[in-house]
């Protein structure tokens, strides 16, 4: 089918190249010799594959097809691309219809064919509505679809682009159900004798697919109401709960766990039954009004839906036939809301969206707008009505609570429910929806520091709601005063022991269940304070972290963080040091107080447990001048997964016998494959491993959670201790046993508190000599080395890492630039490939470091080292045979990756650098190939360059770097393997060298400035006489550069791209005035003062200050680490 679609594709190329004005995709010609195909398929691949080649706008396409006949199916091919449809079965059904005397009145063809037309287009144009659309241009070819159970393949053929979470058919099952329809259609039977099976899909059908409705039922039901005939009605329940409810409800495919006596009864439920909410107009008055009638007698409640209600309705005026609606709902179209309504429920509904299908949902067609239905709309009798999609004044969780907030001062009374569009995701938003918007559910926390110069007075008269909290903190003067408001439902203790008096502060202690407490403080920095406020601050934090414990300081610090301030008596200064030194983490990275002059950040949220804050940042309200600043908490505590390794079990393996086993494998039956050099290798690998894992065999170890090493036996009998005396004064409750049992908890306390100050202290000591493991302690200490969801993780990276490289060759346009124009043609004589010798592979083998990691196929350099002696020869052949054949095997390609964290938020890919191990023979292939003059002693680069382009006309440079492929491991989880489509091949030997010569050419292009380039660093630098001169030098050779880069597939991050300009004190001073306007293609690059290159930070005076700070606060941080 996929080839038939290539014949029509090719067709329609071939009469864009004739001139023609369109093309027909046509399915007339199905006969009993040709099977006709899926018109929406055809269309899609024809379309898709002419907007890739840039003809789709030079013809039209014309879909013949008979099986378009709803206004779905023309959705479908408009939606895919079709200029015009002709459903020419529908005409053909018309004129059957004329023949038996059906159509009444009869018409003439031409009208006939117009109310066709014109039903077709209400249709169509109703579903574009629904999508926001107003003309058939937009909606054509917009495909505005999601497609469900297709195969990959046939979704990038023929629907490029389209959604699709749920796999399906292939090409090959699309086709045999084609042949299958073709062959009952051009069966030899008569066609009266032909059965074609339907399975009720769509229509309930007797034998097909089970349905909520079905005539069985609802017959039962009339039967037993008009009769009021029990047995009936118990029929009705048996039928409906074996035919509909346990086939179609998922409450249906569930049983009861205990005994069904324990169940609740439906009378001892809090709340009654809720009718669905159907409005007035889209069913009888009658219907809607014996609804409420209904629900009111069984104690349930009835929604009004959005058709607003009759006013005459809103009060109760007979309590046994009461027509009043307890739920009113508000939708998007706000049909009949007015203050009365509001005020007249119980419930109030937010309908947030229209949940029926394109088309048919949230619209009331003119000629049904009576005069009842407009008054109680509130609308113009006549006049269609149309509930859009989304609400028109909801775009975000803000303006929702904004609603919610109204309505609640419309009728406090009411309870108020928001009513979402069940779709994926939309548990996440409810859950956004319940926190936000609902907030009276869920644990808040806030700072509010003030001092706009409010009375105590004003304090004193504020009502907060009967379920919160407030500590607070008064000033005996105007201004100032700090507080914090607490849920009462949250266990808090008030600390301030902890606060020095000097300080305008209140602590308080949250304790959690199951979980350590944390420390929550408040605190204010008058403008005017004293240099020793300082000392007073630095006293809190101290007494703070010697509880050891997770803390949170929130307050307005009158300290600009945004100042990069160098003077060491600054507020600012002082008190970043103090933050460093307590490795404390200031959250809020955005100013806080803007004015129309002044932008500064002077409210703070600093943490010693930055990674438990999910999310923090400013929130502008323009209540005040300062914004408000939050902090989120994550409430879950993520558990550290048990680490899965696959190691091999080294107990009884004996060297000597491996060897001695290896020698006697069949490794001629790899020479039977000389011209397949994949072949070879996998036969080779199977011989070798079916020894290997006989005296290694493989195993999968779980590292499980280690025991906390500190606690020492002392320790866990103190514990012991601890619990038995806490019991004893629950039970007893005398001050004595209390005062023990604190005595006791306290010197515990202390003592894990210094035995694992001890531990990690001497475990670093330890380590002084390998800072790897040092920083893997302090890492552990930290909390970094969580993980959680390691098999999505690990596909994410490897989606990541695979595509980062198209995605951005795909955005580069190369408009009338070669690369070959920065080369150097050199001309040089073709050195041919030697042979490798036995000797020269048992030599690389046996050099083999033992520490190398271990590729995807297993095999570990230390095994390879010392099967050295056996496997010589037959990898000599294998090589050889990769040599002379250009064919580098498959396996040696695919590389292993490992996400190594570089800086920024861990929860972003790009701020992690994929480290590839590649198999250690495939490093042994390319060692013995000539061209590695770069990393070998006596060969120059120039050498190197001149003999890589010569091998370059060779076919193994291809073999090579194409159809590379990796697995990302995360942990125990690896990933599915990934095409790498471009790039130098990470943790190969040949990579650093061709990368280095694909921009070895990159000093040519530049004029002015003079290139230091190491590995993937460059560096520009250019000297003049003026901040013009330089300023137009570095310029033009930028714009040099873009072209380069353009040229050669390569971007530039000018994110990450900076110029600094270096001189002397007096020189910096007296150009400070002037702006240095760096661009490259008019983006501006941002100006630093100090840059850390290959380790060392420079800053623009070229002093070693900045550098030594750096190195000292690595050391704090370790000493920090340790306390």
């Amino acid at each position: 089918m996929s080839l038939l679609f290539g014949f029509s594709v090719h067709q329609a190329s071939e009469a864009i190249k004739n001139n023609c004005a369109f093309v027909i995709l046509s399915d007339r010609l199905a006969s009993k010799d040709y099977v006709p195909v899926s018109s929406l398929l055809a269309l899609g691949a024809v379309h898709h594959h002419l907007l890739k080649t840039k003809q789709r706008p030079r013809i039209s396409i014309i879909v013949e097809t008979a099986e378009a006949r709803e206004i779905h199916h023309f959705c479908l091919l408009l939606g895919y691309g079709a200029d015009a449809i002709c459903p020419y079965l529908v005409f053909e059904v018309v004129q059957i219809l004329r023949q038996e005397g059906l159509l009444d009145p009869p018409l003439a063809d031409e009208e006939v064919y117009k109310n066709l037309q014109a039903a077709s287009f209400t249709g169509i144009s109703k579903v574009m509505a629904k999508m926001g659309i107003s003309t058939l241009q937009s909606y054509k070819a917009a495909q505005i679809f999601e497609a469900v159970g297709l195969h990959e393949e046939v979704i990038e053929k023929c629907f490029t682009g389209t959604a699709s979470r749920i796999s399906g058919v292939t090409f090959n099952v699309l086709a045999q159900e084609a042949l299958g329809r073709h062959r009952i259609a051009y069966s030899d039977r008569d066609g009266d004798n032909v059965l074609v099976k339907n399975w009720g899909e769509y229509h309930w059908r007797d034998g097909g697919e089970k349905h909520v409705n079905d005539p069985r039922s609802i017959g039962l039901l009339q039967e037993a109401s008009r009769g009021n005939n029990t047995r009936t009605f118990k029929k009705f329940v048996e039928s409906t709960w074996r035919m509909i409810v346990k086939a179609c409800t998922l409450r249906g495919q569930m049983e009861f766990t205990g005994p069904r006596s324990k169940v609740q009864g439906p009378r001892s439920k809090a709340q009654g039954p809720r009718s669905s909410a159907m409005s007035f107009g889209s069913i009888s008055i009658e219907t809607h009004e014996t609804l409420a009638i209904a629900m009111n007698r069984m104690g349930g409640k009835s929604n009004t839906g959005e058709g607003g209600e009759k006013p005459e309705r809103l009060i109760i005026t007979d309590d046994l036939n009461n027509t009043r609606s307890a739920i009113k709902q508000i939708a998007s179209g706000r049909f009949g809301v007015n203050s009365a309504y509001l005020a007249h429920a119980d419930d109030l509904q937010i309908k947030m969206a229209q949940g029926a299908k394109p088309g048919e949902g949230g619209e009331l067609p003119g000629h049904k707008v009576t005069p009842d239905i407009a008054k109680t709309r509130l609308s113009t009798l006549g006049v269609a009505l149309i509930s859009p999609p989304p609400h028109h004044d909801i775009y975000s969780i803000e303006d929702l609570a904004e609603l919610i907030f109204n309505l609640k001062c419309s009728n406090p009374k009411s309870r108020i429910s928001v009513k979402l569009v069940s779709e994926v995701g939309v548990g996440v938003i409810a859950a956004g929806v319940a926190k936000f918007c609902f907030p009276e559910n869920f644990c808040c926390l806030n700072s509010i520091p003030n001092e706009r110069g409010f009375k105590m007075a004003f304090l004193n008269i504020v009502s907060l709601p009967k379920n919160i909290d407030e500590i607070r903190k008064d000033r005996s003067r105007n201004g100032g005063g700090v507080c914090i408001y607490l849920r009462s439902s949250i266990n808090y203790i008030i600390r301030q022991d902890l606060i020095p008096s000097e300080l305008e502060a209140v602590c308080v202690e949250i304790i959690k269940p199951h979980s350590r407490p944390f420390l929550v403080t408040t605190i204010y920095r008058p403008p005017n304070a004293s240099s020793e406020f300082f000392n007073h601050f630095e006293k809190l934090i101290k007494a703070i972290d010697d509880e050891n414990k997770e803390m949170y300081i929130l307050g307005d610090l009158n300290c600009d963080m945004l100042k990069t301030d160098k003077d060491s008596n600054s507020p600012t200064k002082k008190i970043k040091t103090l933050y460093e030194l307590y490795q404390l983490l200031q959250l809020i990275d955005e100013a806080t107080r803007v004015t129309m002059t002044t932008s500064s950040l002077i409210d703070h949220i600093v943490t010693n447990t930055p990674e438990k804050i999910s999310d923090s940042g400013v929130i502008h309200t323009g209540l005040s001048d300062h914004s408000l600043v939050f902090a989120i908490r994550k409430i879950s505590v993520v558990k550290k997964q048990e680490k899965k390794v696959e190691i091999r079990n080294m107990k009884k393996f004996d060297h000597q016998k491996f060897v001695e086993d290896l020698r006697q494998q069949p490794w001629e039956n790899v020479y039977f494959f000389a011209e397949n050099p994949n072949a070879m290798w996998e036969i080779w690998k199977k011989l070798f491993l079916e020894v290997l894992d006989n005296h290694a065999p493989l195993q999968h170890k779980t590292i499980r959670t280690k025991k906390v090493p500190w606690i020492t036996s002392a320790i866990k009998q103190l514990i012991i201790t601890r619990d038995r005396l806490k019991r004893k004064a629950i039970i007893t409750n005398l001050e004595i046993d209390w005062l023990n049992y604190k005595t006791t908890r306290n010197k515990v306390n202390i003592q894990l508190r210094n035995a694992k100050k001890k531990y990690y202290s001497t475990k670093i000591s330890d380590q002084k000599c390998n800072p790897k493991e040092a920083w893997k302690t302090i890492n552990d200490i930290l909390g970094e080395n969580s993980l959680t969801n390691t098999k999505d993780i690990a596909e994410g990276f490897n989606n990541y890492f695979s595509n980062i490289g198209p995605d951005l060759a795909s955005k580069i346009d190369t408009p009338n630039l070669n690369f070959q124009t920065y080369i150097e043609k050199t001309k040089s004589e073709f050195s041919a490939f030697q042979p490798v010798t036995v000797s020269n592979v048992y030599h690389l083998l046996h050099g083999l470091s033992s520490n190398k990691a271990t590729g995807v196929d297993k095999i570990s350099s230390k095994i390879i080292k010392i099967a050295a002696p056996a496997i010589s020869d037959s990898l000599t052949y294998i090589f050889n045979q990769a040599i002379i054949l250009s064919i580098f095997p498959h396996e040696w390609k695919t590389a292993r990756v490992i996400p190594l964290y570089k800086n920024g938020q861990r929860n972003l890919p790009g701020n992690y650098r994929p480290i590839s191990v590649l198999p250690v023979i495939s490093k042994i292939m390319e060692r013995i190939l000539d061209c590695q003059f770069g990393f070998r002693k006596f060969h120059s680069t120039t050498t190197a360059l001149l003999d890589c382009t010569n091998d370059w006309y060779m076919n193994l440079d291809q073999s090579y770097l194409s159809n590379r492929n990796q697995k990302c491991q995360i942990q125990g989880s690896v990933s599915s393997e990934k095409l790498i489509k471009c790039g130098v091949p990470q943790g190969s030997i040949l990579g650093p060298l061709f990368f280095l010569l694909y921009i070895n050419d990159l000093p040519q292009c530049l004029d002015k400035t003079n290139p230091r380039l190491f590995a993937d660093d460059t560096n520009l630098t250019v000297s003049g006489n003026s901040i013009t001169d330089l300023e137009t030098a570095v310029n033009s050779d930028l714009e040099k550069l873009r072209k380069w880069l353009i040229a050669n597939k390569l971007s530039l991050n000018v994110a990450k791209t900076e110029f600094m300009l270096i001189g002397s004190k007096q020189m910096i001073k007296n150009i400070s005035n002037l702006q240095l306007n760096v661009k490259i293609e008019n983006e501006s690059i941002k100006q630093v003062y100090e840059s850390k290159t290959l380790g060392v930070t420079i800053d623009q005076h070229l002093s070693w200050k900045t550098n030594t700070e750096n190195i000292c606060k690595k050391i704090t941080s370790g000493i920090s680490a340790l306390r």
